[in-house]
């Protein structure tokens, strides 16, 4: 009877001891379980973190580069906005130079038109006759007459055509002498004969440009080339042409230095019986070497 009371004790203690083992093994297989699965999903983190921080130092690195860009294109702009600055206060220099050459030719304009307005008493106004201001023509229509001469000759009270037209030899040696020009220039300019000429085509002016415009078939325009009112130049930049010559010159179709350029002899002789201009002024004026010149 011990004996199975102690049998069954033993029995007992070694089924306690395989269950204490497998909840030891259970319990094992779980921490290791546990420290797998951990281990996996720190690892997988790890991972993930390490390329976030692999993005981060690219992204990083990138803007580092983008800065070093801007540092550059900064520093270009500075050293160009700065070479510019130089640039604008020279200019400024310059201007300031410029104005202050301006103000002593207006100052040098305005004691030479004193001076010859002072000269008035000298002129026979009952001769040519008398003018104002409000009655003024565009002297500058008379070929020989520019900006300079025509603003001397107003100071003089000379303002139209049509005193200029009435000129003696003294009228014009006096006005000469008084608005300090070259001897001889007016009569050499026929200054008078073109002013009788635009008396007379004042109330006729469309008439006169009519006749010539009538005449251009005589103009060898295969020499000369063709040209159209938009491609019209300032013929007045060449001595000799006035604002009265340009307007015969367009009404020929003649708009160009570059046709000009191109006159011949006989080209020469066309345009002047046409444009009833003074023989040998052309070729005297030089309108071709101008027009060349011009051109270059």
């Amino acid at each position: 009877m011990m004996d199975l009371i102690i049998l069954q004790a033993q029995t007992a203690a070694g089924a306690a001891i395989q269950i204490i083992l497998m909840l030891l093994g259970a319990g094992l297989i779980a921490a290791v379980t546990t420290y797998l699965y951990m281990h996996t999903k720190f690892r997988r983190e790890l991972t993930s973190l390490q390329g976030k921080l692999d993005a981060s130092d690219r992204e990083i690195e990138r803007l580092n580069g983008k800065l070093s860009e801007a540092e550059q294109a900064l520093a270009e702009k500075t050293e160009q906005l700065e070479f510019r600055l130089m640039e604008t206060e020279e200019d400024l220099k310059e201007a300031e130079e410029e104005l202050k050459e301006t103000e002593l030719q207006l100052h040098e304009k305005e004691e030479l038109l004193r001076r010859i307005s002072e000269r008035k008493h000298l002129l026979d106004y009952s001769s040519f006759g008398s003018a104002t201001a409000e009655q003024k023509d565009d002297l500058k229509m008379i070929s020989g007459i520019g900006p300079v001469i025509e603003e001397k000759l107003n100071s003089l009270d000379i303002y139209t055509f049509e005193q200029i037209s009435k000129f003696s030899e003294t009228d014009r040696e006096v006005v000469n002498e008084a608005i300090e020009f070259f001897p001889g220039r007016i009569e050499r300019d026929e200054w008078i004969a073109q002013a009788k000429e635009l008396v007379y085509s004042g109330g006729k002016g469309s008439e006169v440009l009519d006749n010539i415009r009538k005449r251009k078939h005589r103009i060898n325009y295969d020499r000369i080339g063709i040209a159209h009112p938009e491609d019209a130049q300032d013929l007045t930049a060449i001595h000799g042409i006035g604002g009265w010559i340009q307007e015969k010159l367009y009404a020929l179709d003649i708009f160009t230095y570059e046709q000009i350029s191109r006159f011949s002899e006989e080209d020469v002789q066309s345009v002047t019986e046409i444009i009833e201009f003074f023989p040998g002024r052309i070729d005297r004026d030089k309108w071709v070497a101008q027009a060349k010149e011009l051109l270059g």
